[in-house]
Parts: structure tokens; C-alpha cells; sequence
């Protein structure tokens, strides 16, 4: 008995022994040099990296606070992401149970018959079997696990980044059609009003008919517009339950104010690349590279030896009674070596795939890297386009009303005809759509510009002389 409690503590130092070394490559961070790097302009001002789970506010709407809150606890993308989680967590654990022994009992009854003698056997023991990691397999495989998992975390942020700037898109795309309802209504009742005083006219014989029926088929356009808004409107409505996780709802267009537009918070200049580094994509890219990685190791010391130990304790007798006497009692202990001979190559093939596929996946996180630095430039350049041409619109919109008010004018006056005054009465109405067009894009576009950095940022306006 005490030889076999020796063989397990020299079984128990020798696993110690060989935990220190593992086969395969220890991940390295792929090297890209983004320090000097910032977007659009050269100079740099004191920008600090805030969380990205609260930069929706920079809008300034405790509506859409509320319903972005809403969609975080019911959004069933969201919901998917954390089961995942669960499930790879148990995996994880998983793994890390491939460090300890296995034990199970085993109980054996057997009844025989030899020359009509029956005897009887009684065997109840505990095998324990134990892989030693002396290549290191079971760590690397603890470590791809772990990068598993990890990976999924980081998709799960990615989901939940991605959910909030589709619902804050959505949301402003229901004010925008909801403004847009609001113009088609103002120009529907001007034509209407327009209308009235032409049919005066007409009875008077102080307008034409062409007049009349022009005025009447800009009215009849402008009316049959308001459906397929409405429409629009429903719809979206519809898709901001379902990523609420609700079923679908509608309701009435709400009037939007005249001053809906309000200038964000400015994109500081020279924002720098290392903001970049908190996007989840990036870090879900980089923790599919350490899995990878981890799993060159496994395939490797998957072509050496193995060596499994297996210990055995217990009782057998003949007799139920007298089972779990002294001298009934056996033990054993068996140790025993696995060594790939030939496999026609399969061990050194599976090596080659998992070292091609950690290539691919640092070619992927390469591009992940690449990409995020192009959607980050594109949202600046948007931006930028974007407010100047939101001031060309504003000085279009001011002509064209100006104009208008001309042309009024001069048909009291009998010195145009009515033509050149819806005219400049669809001028305006188009000036108007055209900048809440350009409201809207400035805005997804700011959503576009927090979704590609990952978040939102802190300027300290001390230093930077704000």
C-alpha cells in the first residue's frame, strides 16, 4: 500500500517537472506601427479614450436614451452573444478539467458455473488515469480556449456597438421622415391656400385656366407623396420594435420643431490612432490570432509521445461479506507511452494546416486594422463635405424663399404670371427637403464616425486651449 501512495506522488512531481515546457510558438503581438499616425490633420491636442457604451449622448435626446437602454436589455441579437458567451465559458472549463485526473468507480459481480460449481466474484474499485503534459498540449489547448472565449466577448461587444448605432440610425431616420411629413404637409396646405385664390381669380376671370390646373396638378402630386411617407414611416417604426425585441408597433408621425437641427459637439483635430484600439472587432481579430496560435502548439505535440499514467485501488472477493476486508484489498499502478509511428503524414499535414491558418488569420487581422482606419477617414471627409455643404443649402434655401417672396410680389402687381410663382414655390419646398436631407446625413454620419473609432472621446479643453 504505501509503495503504490509513492508511485502517485512520484506520478504528481514528474507532472510538475514537465508543465514548464510547451511546444509551439508563445503568441507575439503583431507589430504595426500607428504611433505617429493621426486622422486628418497633423497636429495633435490632448484626447483621452472614454468607454464606447455612452457616446449616444452626445445627441442630447432622453428619448432616445430611453429606448437605446429598452434595446439593451430585450435585443435578442444581445441576448444570442451572452449564451454564447455561457457556452464557450463552459468550454473553457472544459479544458482547464483535462489538467486533473479521472477517477470513477467501478463495480464488477460475476456468477459462474464450472462442473456444477457455482462460484461467485465480487470487484469494486477506483481507477484514476492521468495524461501527463510534457509537450504542453492540454496549456496550449487551455490557452486556445481561453482565446475562444475571449473572442466571443469581444463579439459580443461588437454586436452590441453595432445594435446601438442601428438603433440610434433608426431613430433619426424617423425624425427625418418625420420632418419630411411635416414639409409635404406645409406644401400640401400652400397649394391649397394657392388653390383658393386662383379659383377666386378664375370666377373673376383674373386668372387662366392653364393657371388653375397647374396649381391643382401640383397639389394632386404633392398629396399623392404623403403615402409612401407614411409608409416609410410605419415601417421604421416596425423595425425599432423589432430590435427592442417587441412586437411590431406604430403610431402617429410627431411634429418635429423648426430648430430640429442643433450643431454636435466638434470632432477634435487630429484625432490619434490609438482610439482605435478598443474597437471589438480589432480585439476579437487578435484573440482569433492567440487561438490560432495556441493551436500550431496542440498540432505539434500531437506528433510526439504521450504518456498516460493509470492507477487502480480496491477490493475483490468472493464473497459480498468479506468484500471490504484487509486482505481483499488490490491495487495497481500502469503507466504507459503512445508514440505516433506512421500516419502517412496526417500529424505533420494537420501542423501545416494550423500554421496556414494562423497566416490567415493575421492576414484578417491585418485588414480588420486596415478597414477600421479607412471607415474612420471616410466619416471625417463625409463629415467635413457635409457641414459645407449644409451652408450652400442654407444660403439656397434663404435665395429661394427670397425669390419667392419676389415673385408674389410682382403677380400682385400683374407683372409675372402665375407659373413663374409655383415655380418658386417648388424651389423652396425642394431647398427645404434638401437641407433636412443633409441634417440627417451630418447626423449618421457622426453616428457612422463613433461606430468606426469605437466609441467616444474626452478632449481636455485646458490644454488644448478650448
Amino acid at each position: 500500500m504505501l509503495i503504490f501512495y509513492r508511485k502517485i506522488v512520484l506520478s504528481i512531481l514528474l507532472s510538475f517537472l514537465t508543465s514548464c515546457y510547451s511546444v509551439g510558438p508563445d503568441y507575439k503581438k503583431p507589430e504595426l506601427d500607428l504611433k505617429n499616425f493621426k486622422f486628418k490633420e497633423s497636429f495633435n491636442k490632448d484626447i483621452k479614450n472614454i468607454s464606447y457604451d455612452r457616446w449616444w449622448r452626445v445627441f442630447n435626446d432622453k428619448k432616445l436614451n430611453s429606448l437605446i437602454e429598452t434595446v439593451l436589455i430585450n435585443n435578442l441579437d444581445i441576448k444570442t452573444q451572452n449564451s454564447s458567451i455561457n457556452e464557450l465559458l463552459a468550454y473553457f472549463k472544459k479544458s482547464k478539467s483535462d489538467f486533473y485526473p479521472t477517477a470513477y468507480n467501478y463495480f464488477e459481480f460475476d456468477k459462474s458455473t464450472a462442473y456444477k460449481t457455482t462460484s461467485d466474484s465480487f470487484k469494486l474499485t477506483l481507477p484514476i488515469s492521468y495524461e501527463l503534459d510534457i509537450w504542453g498540449k492540454l496549456r496550449r489547448t487551455k490557452e486556445s480556449a481561453f482565446a475562444d472565449l475571449m473572442q466571443v466577448k469581444y463579439n459580443r461587444k461588437a454586436v452590441i456597438h453595432s445594435t446601438i448605432a442601428e438603433t440610434v440610425n433608426l431613430y433619426l431616420s424617423l425624425e427625418y421622415i418625420e420632418r419630411k411629413i411635416g414639409i409635404k404637409k406645409r406644401n400640401i396646405e400652400a397649394y391649397e391656400n394657392s388653390l383658393l385664390i386662383i379659383e377666386r381669380k378664375f370666377e373673376k376671370g383674373l386668372s387662366t385656366i392653364l393657371d388653375l390646373n397647374q396649381t391643382k396638378r401640383l397639389l394632386s402630386k404633392t398629396k399623392s407623396e404623403l403615402p409612401p411617407l407614411i409608409q416609410d414611416l410605419e415601417l421604421t417604426q416596425h423595425k425599432i420594435s423589432m430590435i427592442s425585441g417587441k412586437l411590431p408597433e406604430r403610431s402617429t408621425h410627431r411634429l418635429q420643431p423648426e430648430d430640429y437641427f442643433k450643431l454636435l459637439e466638434p470632432v477634435p483635430v487630429g484625432l490619434p490612432s490609438d482610439l482605435l484600439k478598443r474597437r471589438p472587432d480589432i480585439l476579437s481579430a487578435e484573440e482569433n490570432l492567440k487561438s490560432l496560435n495556441a493551436k500550431i502548439g496542440i498540432a505539434k505535440a500531437n506528433r510526439f509521445p504521450s504518456l498516460t499514467l493509470t492507477a487502480t485501488y480496491g477490493y475483490s472477493s468472493d464473497s459480498m461479506s468479506t468484500l471490504f476486508d484487509s486482505v481483499s484489498s488490490i491495487s495497481s499502478f500502469v503507466s504507459g507511452i503512445t508514440t505516433p509511428i506512421f500516419n502517412g503524414g496526417k500529424l505533420k499535414s494537420l501542423q501545416k494546416i494550423a500554421e496556414e491558418q494562423y497566416k490567415k488569420g493575421l492576414y484578417a487581422y491585418y485588414k480588420t486594422i486596415l478597414t477600421a482606419f479607412k471607415e474612420v477617414e471616410d466619416s471625417l471627409v463625409t463629415r467635413e463635405n457635409q457641414l459645407l455643404k449644409r451652408k450652400l443649402v442654407l444660403k439656397y434655401l434663404q435665395d429661394s424663399e427670397l425669390t419667392q417672396k419676389i415673385a408674389e410680389k410682382r403677380y400682385e402687381k400683374g407683372l409675372v404670371d402665375y407659373q413663374t410663382v409655383l415655380d418658386t414655390m417648388q424651389n423652396t419646398f425642394i431647398a427645404e427637403e434638401t437641407l433636412i436631407a443633409v441634417d440627417y446625413a451630418i447626423y449618421t454620419n457622426r453616428v457612422t464616425l463613433h461606430k468606426s473609432i469605437g466609441g467616444g472621446w474626452i478632449v481636455n479643453k485646458q490644454k488644448s486651449g478650448e
